[in-house]
């Protein structure tokens, strides 16, 4: 299972990928989880609980591949009435918040009810580990350039050829 996630204003921590065969914890540098801006985790950040509208979209699992500000209000109106969202990330990315500080409340409220993973989709791995994803998933929502997910491979048609029945909304 490659559903080793954060959710999103929790305190970031480093995350075993899965167990070796003699049981010992291994780490992957292909994915980041909670990461800050800084790539340093933000320790004592407090959550605040947060109650979804409704859970009439329960059944649906989404991956947001999202910046700025359309793209993650589609998403989290989704998170907001009760389907399971992901927040995709580039690692170590600096710009790593949309707007301000990660822990800020532009940020926290464009992302609430969501989940994090950061990963790398431009090493073959990280796309490996999305293309499952993307096989399990009901949605895709991105707003990506059209040259950027041509280039990672992770299109429409990609995305179709491993699940027929996906949704993928370009914002």
């Amino acid at each position: 299972p490659i559903f080793l996630l954060a959710t999103l204003g929790a305190s970031p921590k480093s995350v075993p990928v899965g167990k070796s065969e003699g049981g010992r914890r291994i780490k992957s540098p292909y994915v980041q989880i909670g990461a800050s801006n800084t790539g340093r985790p933000n320790r004592g950040h407090v959550t605040m609980p947060f109650k979804h509208a409704s859970q009439a979209l329960r059944k649906f699992l989404i991956l947001d591949l999202t910046r700025a500000r359309a793209g993650p209000t589609a998403a989290r109106q989704l998170a907001d009435f009760g389907a399971r969202v992901i927040k995709i990330e580039e690692p170590g990315d600096p710009n790593y918040a949309d707007f301000g500080t990660r822990n800020g409340p532009d940020f926290q409220n464009l992302h609430r009810n969501k989940q994090s993973l950061a990963l790398n989709l431009k090493d073959p791995r990280g796309k490996e580990i999305f293309m499952k994803m993307a096989a399990k998933a009901d949605v895709i929502v991105e707003n990506y350039r059209p040259v950027v997910k041509f280039n990672l491979g992770i299109d429409y048609e990609s995305v179709r050829k491993i699940n027929p029945r996906i949704v993928y909304a370009s914002i």
